[in-house]
């Protein structure tokens, strides 16, 4: 990206990380105000779904167009794509050691 347009997207990018921020910090405070494991992995998952591709849609715009912005966005994609599954599994998890899973059927 050319230092004027670089420029002119300056009030995007910190809008963007501002947001993301924001999301971030949102979470954390509620994880530390939240005793429920559930609850807690709830509030977590703004963060891999919403706060990290913010951000790194930030750090891409700042950077224009190039190989490092380009895996930064690979990074966050996945990120989010693999968030979801990782807390699902941590959900099933927090499930059976309360007793809360439904019955495995039998392969």
């Amino acid at each position: 990206m050319t230092a004027p347009a670089a420029a002119d997207l300056g009030w995007l990018v910190w809008t963007l990380l501002g947001v993301g921020v924001l999301v971030a910090v949102a979470s954390a405070v509620g994880v530390a105000l939240v005793r429920d494991n559930y609850l807690r992995l709830h509030l977590v998952s703004p963060v891999t779904s919403i706060a990290g591709p913010v951000i790194g849609l930030a750090v891409a715009v700042a950077e224009g167009w190039s190989l490092a912005s380009a895996l930064v966005l690979l990074t966050v994609g996945l990120q989010a794509v693999a968030g979801a599954a990782l807390q699902a599994s941590i959900g099933r998890l927090i499930a059976g050691q309360r007793g809360d899973a439904p019955a495995r059927r039998a392969s």
